[in-house]
């Protein structure tokens, strides 16, 4: 009997023991897992907060949104610029003047190219530009709308020394003039769309060291036949050169290189194309943006300011 009980109490003790320490052995591992996991939780919350810019550091910041028609209220809804202002909270001024190129235009138009609104700003001489309003007015300027003179006098209101970042969007009318990209003998030919924007970037650059420039590239076109596609800017060209409009867009980027400066590829970064065009874009002409085109655009611009700066 001595001996059986004697057994009997190794075994007992062997069982204690054995369970005492698997559950030593649970609570370490668990305890191990727990600083694993937190410590998982941690990067992952530092990774998004890498990834993700700062929402807020454009709040009370100044843009100034130069463009053509693509910024300029064409179709119902906000604008783009607005659009803008409410994603960022920044205060964001549109002026654009809609049917306007970023190189020389015919005569009165011409004024409101950006080389030479440019040229305006930096010498606070708004001569051509109050002539080609005051020929506007008097009915010898066919087509253009008689808001651009708000939008003059809104250029003019600005002080640059406060606006943090500014957006140069033309191009479209550019391609469709059919001016050439641009002049290998002289680079800042603004009779060409890459010297104009080189002019303006100089022009600005130079009296404004300190603002924060984005180039925004052309978007998609495209021209519908009795309500069936018919063509789009990858394959259509007016210059001689036979230029389609992702050439100006390649151009413009190239540009961005020459001056360092971060370009936005509204062309093929927005995901607009022939096959789902009708739903970004109006119908009626193929080129200027519907609500969700104009949101779309908005949402990306102010995601590559909230980034490339």
């Amino acid at each position: 009997m001595k001996v059986k009980e004697f057994l009997l109490w190794i075994t007992i003790i062997a069982v204690i023991g054995i369970t005492c320490w698997e559950v030593y052995r649970f609570f370490r591992i668990s305890e191990h897992f727990n600083k694993l996991y937190q410590k998982v939780e941690v990067l992952e919350v530092e990774s998004k907060t890498e990834a993700s810019p700062d929402q807020t550091k454009l709040t009370g910041k100044t843009i100034v949104m130069f463009g053509d028609s693509i910024y300029y209220p064409m179709t119902e809804g906000k604008t783009i610029p607005q659009n803008i202002q409410e994603l960022t909270e920044a205060n964001v001024y549109g002026v654009a003047f809609g049917g306007c190129r970023m190189s020389i235009h015919d005569k009165y138009w011409d004024a409101f190219s950006m080389y030479n609104i440019a040229d305006a700003i930096v010498t606070n001489d708004f001569t051509l530009q109050n002539e080609a309003i005051t020929e506007m007015e008097k009915g010898n300027v066919n087509g253009m709308p008689l808001d651009f003179k708000n939008t003059l006098e809104l250029i003019k209101s600005i002080d640059f020394n406060d606006v943090d970042y500014i957006t140069i969007g033309y191009g479209t009318n550019d391609y469709t003039a059919g001016k050439a990209l641009e002049n290998s003998s002289d680079y800042e030919d603004v009779n060409t769309y890459a010297g104009a924007l080189r002019h303006s970037l100089k022009t600005i650059m130079g009296a404004y060291p300190h603002l924060k420039i984005l180039i925004l590239t052309p978007t998609y076109r495209f021209w519908d036949v009795d309500g069936k596609y018919d063509k789009d800017s990858d394959s259509l060209y007016f210059n001689e050169q036979k230029d389609t409009l992702d050439k100006f867009v390649d151009e413009a980027k190239i540009i961005s290189k020459e001056f360092k400066i971060p370009a936005l590829d509204l062309y093929n970064e927005l995901g607009i194309n022939r096959y789902n065009r009708l739903y970004y874009i109006d119908t009626a002409d193929g080129t200027h943006h519907n609500e969700n085109g104009k949101v779309r655009i908005s949402e990306i611009i102010a995601s590559a300011l909230l980034s490339q700066y």
